[in-house]
């Protein structure tokens, strides 16, 4: 899964045999076996002589991973050599990789990846401890335990290559996130709610959105979650709302996205819960269709008090058309749900351009649904609007369960793509003169007819058509200039290289790369 521009590498528990490594790189590796098809691969004997060889000769496989440095003066990483730093990793990484009841630090729309992580010692691991951490480049005097990720595969011949890519994304993703939780610099985030909270009938939860920073490396986040605030508190701020206002929340303490979107080390797992919110018996509770059923075993309405987020202090205030800040509360929330927690770091490096739509994100509750445009690169934007009905697949709406398991999934969020965008999956440049990047909004109409991947998830998952309007409230807020604002490729020497008066990107060519002989690669 390794590749040159990560910050961080990655050591399989057992190495490649001396008279393969010449031959099978890491590219070869990915091409070959990982994104293959289970048929082509089964009919590839040289790839399969590869598996046979050096594939592990139990189901629990291992490895370890270690963060890594840019070295601007040799041009190449450096690797960590502190041990607790790389356990810190582990764990910050292993966090959105495991499973405990009540955490909603759900990964890929609820659909987790759970590992599993042990540690390994001089005395008690030996010549494999000595191999490992000579391969994570950790100091050889150090002799304390390193961080190891294990997980045991049932039988790994059970593959399709669909669910690999999606797994694979899934952890690399996360392998960013924890980097980010190590190196970022705590900030008083901001957010954006596309909500509207003067009605009555609102509870008190919103959706919200980081807001984004390409420059900014501990913000360079598309993070979207469902919040909830403290009770006490709803009235305060439905008296400060007002018509079709904007949502705007700070953070009073400074914090880094990492620990605003997992509760950092202050979650409160399998506490007791202060009342009752479901029938103690089945009995009581009708359950005779599907809908009955998801709503029965739901967390969707769990009380402020019994979220086991830590509470985070903020100030909610309402920005005005011409931009003005009004009618400030200062509150708590809890994170209900995570939604969306990407880094855009590992989108530059594992795409090789823009998605070939325009991309956004189709997230629900009961009654309204919401589109996020999922920023990919510099430059991009950010893009939140109301739609005037929640979205019901096309092609399925008379199938049993369809329409009720695709609203369960707008819970947590799809990704749409709007292909009758014109203009593609890239930005629109403002025709400014001024050297700052700005885009412009590509959506020219209020109707679109979209595409969406099922409630099964990208890859693994269906295309379903959905028909999406936003005439009424429509669109909420647009970022695309603060997002690009003083983004320097000289700024990121890992992604781009410097030849004359030009910065060319590393991938295209990586020559200059400082490569062990043990680990190469021929991309």
């Amino acid at each position: 899964m390794e590749r040159r521009q990560d910050p961080f590498s990655i050591v399989p528990g057992i190495p490649i045999k001396e008279n393969f490594k010449n031959i099978w790189t890491k590219s070869k590796i990915r091409s070959e076996i990982l994104e293959a098809e289970t048929g082509d691969l089964r009919m590839n004997e040289e790839a399969m002589k590869f598996i046979k060889e050096n594939g592990p000769d139990t189901l629990i496989n291992s490895l370890s991973i270690n963060i890594r440095y840019w070295d601007k003066k040799t041009n190449s990483w450096e690797n960590n050599k502190n041990v607790a730093k790389q356990k810190d990793f582990i764990n910050k990484f292993y966090k959105r990789c495991s499973h405990s009841y009540e955490k909603p630090s759900m990964v890929d729309r609820g659909i987790q990846v759970i590992l599993n992580s042990t540690i390994w010692t001089k005395n008690a691991n030996g010549g494999a401890y000595k191999y490992m951490k000579e391969a994570l480049g950790l100091d050889e005097k150090d002799d304390e335990s390193i961080g190891v990720i294990i997980n045991t595969s049932m039988s790994p011949w059970l593959r399709a290559q669909k669910t690999f890519k999606r797994i694979g994304l899934i952890i690399r993703n996360e392998m960013y996130n924890a980097y980010g939780a190590i190196h970022d610099e705590p900030q008083n985030l901001k957010l954006v709610s596309p909500n509207l909270t003067n009605s009555p009938e609102w509870s008190g939860s919103i959706f919200a959105e980081l807001e984004t920073s390409f420059s900014n490396p501990s913000l360079c986040y598309h993070a979207l979650g469902r919040f909830v605030f403290d009770s006490k508190d709803i009235k305060k701020i439905q008296e400060k709302s007002s018509c079709k206002l904007l949502m705007r929340i700070v953070t009073r303490e400074k914090m880094t996205v990492y620990d605003l979107m997992t509760g950092g080390d202050k979650e409160n797992i399998n506490q007791i819960p202060t009342q009752e919110r479901k029938p103690s018996s089945r009995k009581n509770f009708a359950m005779e269709n599907i809908k009955d059923k998801i709503e029965f075993y739901s967390d969707y309405d769990l009380h402020y008090q019994d979220i086991a987020m830590p509470e985070v202090s903020v100030t909610v205030s309402f920005e005005t058309k011409d931009g003005r800040i009004q009618g400030e509360v200062d509150t708590k929330m809890k994170l209900g749900r995570v939604l969306r927690y990407q880094h855009l770091g590992r989108d530059f490096v594992d795409e090789d351009d823009y998605p070939p739509s325009q991309e956004y994100f189709l997230y629900a509750d009961d009654k309204t649904a919401y589109l996020s445009h999922c920023p990919n690169r510099w430059p991009d934007f950010q893009q939140q609007i109301q739609l005037d009905q929640i979205p019901v697949p096309q092609a399925k709406a008379e199938v049993k369960n369809c329409p009720e398991l695709f609203q369960e999934a707008m819970k947590r969020g799809v990704v749409v793509y709007l292909p009758q965008c014109e203009t593609g999956g890239r930005p629109v440049l403002s025709r400014s003169k001024t050297k700052t990047t700005v885009c412009r909004d590509p959506l020219e109409s209020h109707f679109y007819n979209a595409l969406a991947w099922s409630d099964q998830g990208a890859f693994t998952g269906d295309m379903e058509q959905i028909t999406l309007k936003f005439y009424d409230v429509g669109k909420r807020w647009f970022n695309g200039k603060k997002i690009n604002a003083g983004y320097c490729k000289v700024d990121f020497p890992h992604l781009y290289k410097q030849e004359g008066d030009m910065w060319k990107d590393r991938r295209e060519d990586d020559s200059d790369y400082e490569v062990d002989s043990s680990n190469s690669d021929s991309d």
